[in-house]
């Protein structure tokens, strides 16, 4: 895998932030990065997000895939469970671009 930046992680205590679907792997990180493998982990991509991002308590939680294009991703600050501003986000083209979703909106 690539080098992950100074103090990025990944938040291992929601154990969804690695998503498979057949040779593709996600893994969402604390800096809102998404790491992308289409070979089952032999060759590596990273992608930003527009999460947020800005603090250590900051970044995705839970990334998950419809199929090989379609992602979703949902995080924030876990310090601010009531916060529903920047912490919900799409992909539709396997993970290289993600837009904000249901901006000031819970999740469901």
């Amino acid at each position: 895998m690539p080098k992950g930046t100074e103090n990025e992680g990944a938040f291992a205590a929601s154990d969804t932030n690695i998503a498979i679907i057949g040779d593709n792997t996600w893994v969402a990180t604390t800096t809102g990065s998404v790491f992308y493998s289409a070979d089952r982990g032999r060759h590596w991509e990273v992608f930003d997000t527009p999460i947020i991002k800005e603090k250590d308590t900051e970044g995705i939680y839970s990334i998950d895939f419809y199929d090989a294009l379609h992602g979703f991703a949902i995080g924030g600050d876990y310090t601010k469970p009531d916060d529903n501003t920047a912490n919900k986000i799409r992909t539709k083209d396997g993970g290289k671009t993600w837009k904000l979703v249901a901006q000031n909106q819970n999740p469901g």
